[in-house]
């Protein structure tokens, strides 16, 4: 029996969240661009992991004088599945945030009868109904290679991008071990009990997992979620109001006795939507999710569960057929990604979306000029290249030359030159530009000169660009012809040759003055250098400066500034940073009339107070906590909230919560009955736990 099995519960509920993010890297660099629309932020990525991604791993749920009272890992409690390109991306950019989402799905194990809430996802968001049968195949194998080197186990499902279908995608996924996936409810064609010939054609029973028998006598389960209640998610503001929320995603009544397995089967209430839902999309959403968990944890006739557990205690006893190209964002099958179908974002009225079909057509041919070189350049060096396609994700995930000579090892139909070594891995890098020049997201807005458009055809920049380093001939005039046959609806920015020359080109000669970046960056260093020997010697000028001034040369602010913002940021890295002397730097400051509460500063201020906790609950596990360590600690917490208002306190709040859920009961019962240490760590945390804004019960 699992955590939260609950004999009683005549009904299960599973919440799945879609989280993904369009790439957004320079294709030649391999770094995102400041995104001005994310301001304050440096780029969308940022912008939404702070809302969403971040928020989700603890969510607070507030007693009633507004304070934390709880904790919910969202994740731990909901099935997702999170676009492997995001999942990159935040490895990099936010390794805190990472290790959270991988260590939820080792927690929903625990919770759900060894069962991962974690998906698959096909690797690059493409809509697979419309990929060549090669490429489906490679999407699975590299979103299966690239889940199981994340989180150490083969997955059961495998998402969609789009929840975009057809039977040709099913059988590969099906060949590569995948179990189930999740669709909308109009994707479903006809069900019935298995074992009977009789199909149905009406609104398909959302409530229980099906089988889809495939023509090579393969099969795979399918779940068809509640459109209604995901729709009112999305659209409907549901995560508005959580009590409604919750009454919502119970409200099915049994499931209809078809069959005998069905009397006596709990219902399976569940709904999938974007997880940018959570905290992004809705605000606070987060917390409505939280919430609602809280909630349901606590109701003895509702049990969390997710499609793994699911599937494993009440197998198919229903076949379905499903609906060839059906996606579950477009009512017209999957046109919305090569046709001017009528579905796009709104608000644009006499917009059209002719430039798809052009687009599309320009990048297919592209498509193929790129497997003709495969089959042809790879031919001359590999064993087979489209088996090395398939284990390139090995390096994509992990490109060090170790992983490199066993890929040349391994797919080298001889012991490859340098030079043939190297023309392999452009061959490599243009497969993979390939593909991802397909991603979704690039048909699935407005207008051609779109950011996520615009994206597509970067790729495709960059993929063109390598084919004709490898061999592939001359290809960039004929993909410009072809690309200018699409036309935007902005006048200004004219065709596909036009919105290419603004958007894309600019992007490749970034690229090149980012060689460059090092060696201004080694200046730069030096140049503060020499800025903080300035300010070492303005400073006893200033008070002549005031008296003949009255106030403070700009340019004096301004060196000020720079050197007690690196002053105080290098403080805060130090393994043990003196805050005491980081409160002297910040009055030093405000002496100066300059302000450090910035985000690097809150930044690093937040990194070292985390630091700090994490000793302190390293200290606790082990049974022998140091009281200065905690009173230091509390210290720092009261010296960090005071000095810097505007800090973001997820990190060390987590902390604090794990330590006061940890050890704040225990200490507070010691140090009553007299233990003198015990009762000073218990002071000290309660000042943590206040600084934090926790509810102070055990």
């Amino acid at each position: 029996m699992s955590a939260n099995e609950t004999p009683r519960a005549d009904r299960w509920v599973c919440v799945h969240g879609h989280f993904y993010q369009p790439p957004r890297e320079n294709p030649w660099t391999g770094v995102i661009d400041r995104q001005p629309s994310a301001t304050p932020f440096h780029d969308w990525n940022q912008r939404i992991t702070t809302e969403c991604y971040r928020a989700n791993t603890a969510v607070p749920v507030m007693d009633a004088q507004g304070r934390i009272a709880r904790l919910v890992d969202n994740y731990a409690c909901m099935s997702w599945n999170m676009g492997p390109t995001l999942l990159s991306w935040l490895r990099e950019q936010d390794r805190s945030t990472y290790d959270a989402i991988v260590m939820a799905d080792r927690a929903s194990r625990e919770r759900f009868g060894g069962h991962g809430s974690a998906m698959a996802q096909a690797h690059g968001h493409v809509i697979m109904p419309l990929a060549s049968q090669r490429d489906k195949v490679t999407q699975v194998r590299w979103g299966i290679a690239d889940f199981v080197w994340r989180f150490g186990r083969q997955p059961e499902g495998m998402w969609l991008p789009e929840c975009a279908v057809d039977t040709e995608t099913l059988e590969v996924m099906a060949a590569e071990g995948i179990l189930f996936t999740v669709l909308a409810p109009h994707q479903a064609a006809a069900w019935r009990p298995i074992r009977t010939d009789a199909w149905q054609t009406g609104p398909i029973e959302t409530g229980r997992v099906y089988r889809c028998p495939l023509p090579s006598g393969r099969s795979i389960d399918l779940f068809f979620y509640d459109g209604p209640v995901a729709q009112a998610v999305a659209f409907e503001k549901l995560l508005a109001d959580g009590a409604r929320f919750v009454d919502r995603l119970r409200s099915r009544g049994p499931l209809e006795a078809s069959s005998p397995p069905a009397l006596g089967q709990p219902p399976l209430c569940h709904i999938a939507t974007d997880g940018e839902s959570y905290g992004h999309h809705h605000r606070f959403g987060d917390m409505a999710l939280a919430w609602a968990f809280d909630s349901l944890a606590r109701d003895g006739r509702t049990r969390l569960t997710n499609y793994g557990e699911y599937r494993a205690r009440f197998p198919a006893q229903h076949d379905v057929q499903i609906v060839e190209d059906s996606s579950w964002s477009c009512a017209h099958g999957t046109l919305r990604w090569r046709e001017d179908c009528g579905c796009n974002s709104g608000g644009r009225p006499g917009w059209r979306q002719a430039w798809r079909r052009p687009l599309r057509a320009a990048l297919e041919w592209l498509r193929d000029q790129i497997d003709r070189t495969l089959d042809d350049v790879g031919g001359l060096l590999l064993k087979d290249p489209w088996a090395a396609r398939d284990a390139y994700i090995a390096v994509v995930l992990d490109g060090g030359e170790r992983n490199w000579t066993r890929f040349f090892a391994t797919h080298g139909n001889h012991a490859l030159t340098e030079a043939e070594q190297q023309q392999v891995r452009l061959l490599m890098a243009t497969a993979h530009h390939g593909m991802s020049m397909f991603t979704s997201c690039g048909w699935f807005f407005d207008d051609l000169s779109g950011i996520e458009t615009v994206q597509v055809m970067r790729y495709a920049a960059r993929a063109a660009e390598l084919l004709e380093q490898v061999g592939g001939g001359v290809i960039m005039p004929a993909l410009l012809d072809r690309l200018a046959l699409a036309h935007s609806n902005l006048l200004d920015e004219g065709d596909g040759r036009l919105v290419w020359q603004r958007h894309v080109e600019p992007a490749r000669r970034d690229a090149l003055l980012a060689s460059t970046r090092h060696n201004v960056l080694a200046q730069v260093a030096g140049v503060e250098a020499e800025l903080a020997q300035l300010f070492a010697r303005a400073r006893s000028l200033y008070p002549d400066a005031r008296a003949a001034l009255g106030e403070l040369p700009t340019s004096l602010r301004t060196v000020a500034q720079l050197v007690l913002r690196r002053q105080a940021i290098e403080e805060l890295s130090h393994p043990v940073p003196s805050f005491e002397r980081l409160r002297f730097i910040v009055e030093t400051a405000q002496e100066n009339a300059v302000s450090l509460d910035e985000p690097a500063v809150a930044k690093a201020a937040s990194a070292a107070l985390t630091a700090l906790l994490a000793r302190c609950e390293d200290g606790a596990r082990e049974g022998a906590p140091d009281v200065g360590l905690f009173k230091t600690a509390a210290a720092s917490a009261l010296a960090v909230r005071e000095l810097f208002p505007s800090i973001d306190l997820f990190g060390p709040r987590v902390l604090a919560y794990r330590l006061h859920q940890l050890v704040a009961a225990d200490w507070h019962r010691r140090g009553q009955a007299g233990d003198v240490a015990a009762r000073a760590r218990s002071v000290a945390l309660a000042t943590i736990v206040t600084a934090m804004n926790l509810a102070p019960e055990p």
